[in-house]
């Protein structure tokens, strides 16, 4: 075989061998690829000068890659001598056709922008060592110059005084702005107008609302875009060229949203929607739809004032058998029960849901006696007064005042037909009022529910805090004359906390109706707002609600489980927390939460503290 043109001129390869002196040139990608292992065969001299190894006066190069490249004698670190790795020894580079292209190649592979000169002639002075490349050839899209197009390793015919020097541009590449250009919102239109079109499709989606009923409606989707779901749901997994979804009615309207979800990866979700989306979602195994649909129970439970919609879910939640849903909507009755027994859906509750709600601790109610008012409505606009012992046995009777007992005895329409289980019931809680902490201790053991109050926001146990959150700064302005010109000076103080102080029995029982204990709350923004309300500031995390009691001579007996409630603008309460040594961090007024019922406003408007005495 003859290879013809420069650099082969007049070379003949006999029985497909290559000299070993032409080996880095012929195979340059083999040899003189960035990472891979050198060629440490024998190489053929020629009449060009080979500068000797000097390898054992070589540091320590161990982590060095092979290509690597630095600069060397420069007076800032964006310029210097070219010097490279190569089988264990770094050298430096002739200048022998030494061009821009070829110092770029070293600048972008140092994180600089470019190069901004080709230095030759030993401008940063000669190196010492191998000379291991020369001739040096790169188009410049190169990562190193053992990549560039050269006449092989430590084959040269230069000095040192010819070595190869760069200067780039010191700003690295990072630095430099970047420019976008996304066409993403084109790409699903384009996605959407594809599913919309309903043509060329693989698979055909059967929607029917009873195993046996009518197909309520025909959808097709395209097997490719079906494919890029990685999370196993049943329908881009399912192989065959049809897919059956089952459905309710009224699901019906938003089907044709969650099969275009495979092609968009978007959906709006409403309070209206929400419930059959994520039931879609639940049934076929789409999790990213489920998952984010259990965060957004939180933001759209508030929006329906008439507690309709929050029943539907609620009444979903059991059918489904979701817990976490069931908790969520319970939780949001229980916090706002004060004003969901006096909506019509009150009505609308089953007897097993009002059993599991009047089994909770943390239903927010004026008192108990509303509480017991709300359910004999209920058990007498329902008609089943057979329940009457079932559900007023978790009416807590010791909390409700003697004098309050006794008008339910007069004016209750259940009392009469039923007055052998009140008047048991009764009694215990007159004999609760009568004697002190002390003595009911020593006679009985308290660890029945009805011996615990709940959220009372009646003004005996508890206390609103307006919050205004646009009035966290305040401004003040002055002039002065700086011996030239008069001054216009504006300076921003924070005012002190919002307070409030008040007062509450010391325990719930009437025996102690006349033994007032005085309470403080704060409510802290900032560090700053604490120190100007002149009272301790040891926290690290605001904003943060106190609630201390005045009173230093409380019966060690009693101890107290208080509460802040946070409401919003339109009075739902939008989050309910402890507090814990007198102290309640809060979540912040920005957005919703995941575990508190977001604000319309994004913002709480009213704290309210509630005190919750207890047994130790």
């Amino acid at each position: 075989m003859i290879l013809a043109g420069w650099p082969y001129n007049n070379i003949q390869i006999y029985n497909n061998e290559v000299p070993d002196a032409m080996k880095p040139i012929f195979e340059p990608f083999n040899v003189l690829s960035a990472h891979s292992t050198p060629d440490t065969r024998h190489q053929t001299p020629d009449t060009r000068h080979q500068t000797p190894d000097t390898r054992h006066q070589t540091p320590d190069t161990s982590g060095v890659e092979y290509g690597e490249m630095r600069l060397s004698g420069g007076r800032l670190p964006s310029e210097g001598r070219v010097e490279i790795y190569y089988n264990g020894e770094w050298g430096t580079v002739c200048d022998d056709n030494w061009d821009i292209s070829d110092a770029n190649v070293v600048c972008h592979s140092l994180g600089y922008i470019n190069a901004t000169e080709a230095a030759i002639g030993g401008v940063f002075g000669s190196g010492s060592g191998s000379i291991l490349l020369d001739d040096v050839s790169c188009s410049g899209s190169e990562s190193s110059l053992s990549q560039c197009r050269n006449e092989g390793w430590k084959i040269h015919n230069c000095q040192h005084s010819e070595d190869a020097g760069v200067r780039c541009d010191p700003r690295q590449a990072g630095d430099m702005p970047s420019y976008r250009f996304d066409q993403m919102s084109e790409l699903h239109e384009s996605l959407n107008k594809l599913y919309l079109s309903q043509k060329h499709c693989q698979v055909k989606i059967l929607v029917l609302t009873s195993r046996r009923g009518p197909v309520k409606l025909h959808l097709c989707a395209h097997r490719l875009i079906l494919s890029l779901s990685t999370d196993g749901n049943l329908i881009t997994e399912n192989k065959t060229s049809g897919v059956q979804m089952m459905v309710q009615q009224d699901c019906l309207p938003y089907v044709e949203d969650f099969v275009r979800y495979f092609y968009t990866k978007k959906i709006d979700i409403n309070l209206s929607s929400v419930k059959c989306i994520h039931n879609m979602a639940s049934n076929y195994g789409v999790t990213a739809i489920r998952d984010y649909c259990d965060k957004l129970f939180y933001k759209l439970l508030p929006q329906d004032p008439s507690f309709k919609h929050q029943l539907e879910l609620y009444n979903y939640a059991q059918a489904v058998k979701d817990p976490l849903l069931k908790e969520i909507c319970l939780e949001y009755f229980a916090w706002n029960c004060e004003t969901f027994t006096r909506s019509p859906s009150w009505y609308e509750v089953t007897d097993n849901q009002l059993n599991d709600l009047l089994l909770r601790s943390d239903i927010v109610i004026w008192n108990e006696l509303s509480l017991f008012k709300a359910v004999e409505n209920w058990i007498i606009n329902k008609k089943k007064t057979e329940l009457t012992h079932e559900l007023m046995d978790k009416i807590r009777f010791h909390m409700i005042s003697p004098e309050d007992l006794s008008r339910i005895q007069l004016q209750s329409k259940l009392y009469e037909e039923h007055d052998s289980f009140f008047l048991k019931r009764f009694l215990k809680a007159f004999e609760f009022h009568s004697v002190s902490v002390e003595q009911l201790n020593k006679e009985r053991h308290f660890s029945d529910l009805s011996l615990e109050p709940r959220i009372y926001i009646s003004s005996e146990w508890s206390a609103a805090l307006d919050i205004d959150p646009n009035s966290n700064v305040r401004s003040s302005s002055s002039m002065f004359y700086n011996g030239y010109q008069y001054v216009h000076q504006v300076s921003f103080t924070q005012p002190s906390s919002p307070t409030i102080s008040f007062q509450s029995s010391r325990f719930t029982s009437a025996f102690y109706s006349t033994d007032m204990v005085s309470w403080s709350a704060y409510y802290h923004t900032s560090t700053q707002s604490c120190k100007r309300s002149n009272v301790p500031c040891p926290y690290d995390i605001y904003p943060i609600a106190t609630l201390t009691i005045n009173d230093q001579n409380k019966e060690s007996i009693v101890q107290y489980q208080n509460k802040v409630l946070l409401l919003c603008n339109n009075n739902y309460i939008s989050y309910v927390h402890d507090f814990k040594q007198n102290n309640a961090i809060l979540p912040s007024f920005k957005g919703q939460g995941l575990f508190y019922f977001g604000c319309e406003s994004g913002r709480f408007s009213t704290l309210r503290f509630v005190i919750r005495p207890m047994y130790k």
